[in-house]
């Protein structure tokens, strides 16, 4: 039975739809954003074992003799599967090769080496459902989005001192625990010092050159390898450039953090850019509902930006982002024109509020607060 005071999440249906096709699904984030909660009420509480990395006791049975207790099991949780004792994913391949009745839920950082390891030698048999932070509409109370986007952070730490502790706390720990589990990079003050300088640049273009220079000469492949590192744990994402016939080729990603309050206490404070992240990470969570689609940002030859485009099957969705409780015909003029010369089928102007009006034919405008699946 779910807790009483459990808040649905938008992957919850994605996650109850997989685990019907797949014997192994991957429930795949960055740390905190609510996996083993959801978990924990949507499958632990019907009858699914439920395992963890962070139970000692549980991983050294698991470590003696990981074939025997996963056989008989039943429907297995593997939560924070990327810590646990070697051999754990060829365990769990031979029993699904073997066509035992057993299903699996994998939870880890969303492209950490096992993972991705385990999907490759399961392709057909395994799937992923990705998880972010809470969409504003996912949650029942608004909140202050620059101080974090996470559960734990709306929740509480509405003084300043205890934000700044929490978020220091998961510095460290994407630092120190699980970087190290994707990667051989050891230099900490190196990676602390990169985030921050990362942070000033959330939703701007991404130049690795210019990076490695304010590192103070560090060289072009290691930054590109740490930031690597960091997507690979799901702290930041490089989000690439829409290209068509008509488009000028842009090689330049645009770097995006997972949660604009992570961005803030790394010290950014312009608000344009901290919405922008917001709505990124609002959109990778509606968009990761939506099969065959894939979110861009766009720049033509007339240097004409579109913050967010949502290339799909048959049609393309654009988004700007702007952080003003109101928004008119001028701010959708790049998602118009884009309509126009078919590039776009439909766009919306994303607003720090609520509700939706139209601000030319096929553009609308719509409160971040209002998107929903």
């Amino acid at each position: 039975m779910k807790k009483p005071d459990y808040i649905p999440r938008w992957a919850e249906t994605a996650l109850l739809g997989e685990i019907e096709n797949s014997p192994v699904v991957m429930l795949l984030g960055a740390r905190q954003v609510g996996k083993t909660t959801l978990l924990r009420n949507c499958l632990a509480a019907k009858g699914w074992t439920y395992m963890t990395a962070d139970d000692p006791d549980q991983m050294v049975a698991l470590a003696a003799d990981p074939k025997a207790i996963l056989r008989g099991a039943g429907d297995v949780i593997l939560d924070e599967f990327q810590h646990m004792p070697d051999g754990i994913d060829k365990v769990v391949k031979l029993l699904v090769d073997n066509g035992e009745r057993v299903r699996f839920v994998l939870t880890g950082s969303s492209t950490s080496g096992m993972l991705r390891s385990l999907g490759d030698s399961m392709a057909g048999r395994s799937s992923i459902v990705s998880m972010y932070p809470p969409a504003p509409a996912e949650w029942p109370e608004k909140t202050d989005w620059t101080k974090g986007m996470l559960p734990r952070v709306r929740q509480g730490y509405r003084k300043e001192e205890a934000w700044l502790s929490f978020w220091k706390g998961y510095e460290v720990a994407i630092v120190q625990k699980d970087i190290p589990a994707v990667s051989d990079i050891r230099n900490t003050a190196e990676i602390y010092r990169l985030c921050r300088l990362l942070a000033d640049r959330a939703g701007c273009r991404i130049n690795f050159q210019d990076m490695a220079r304010d590192m103070g000469g560090v060289a072009l492949t290691t930054v590109k390898r740490w930031v690597n590192a960091l997507e690979a744990v799901g702290v930041v994402e490089l989000l690439p450039p829409w290209v068509n016939a008509s488009s000028r080729f842009r090689k330049s990603p645009k770097l995006y953090f997972f949660d604009p309050g992570f961005a803030s206490y790394l010290g950014n404070t312009d608000g344009g850019s901290l919405f922008e992240n917001a709505a990124f990470t609002t959109l990778r969570a509606w968009s990761s509902l939506k099969p065959g689609t894939t979110l861009f940002w766009y720049l033509d030859r007339n240097n004409r930006e579109i913050d967010f485009i949502l290339q799909g099957r048959e049609s393309n969705i654009g988004f700007e982002a702007k952080n003003t409780p109101t928004v008119n015909s001028v701010h959708a003029k790049n998602l118009i024109q884009a309509r126009r010369e078919g590039l776009i089928s439909e766009g919306y102007v994303l607003f720090n509020g609520e509700g939706r009006h139209q601000l030319s034919e096929g553009i609308f405008a719509l409160g971040l607060g209002s998107l929903t699946p």
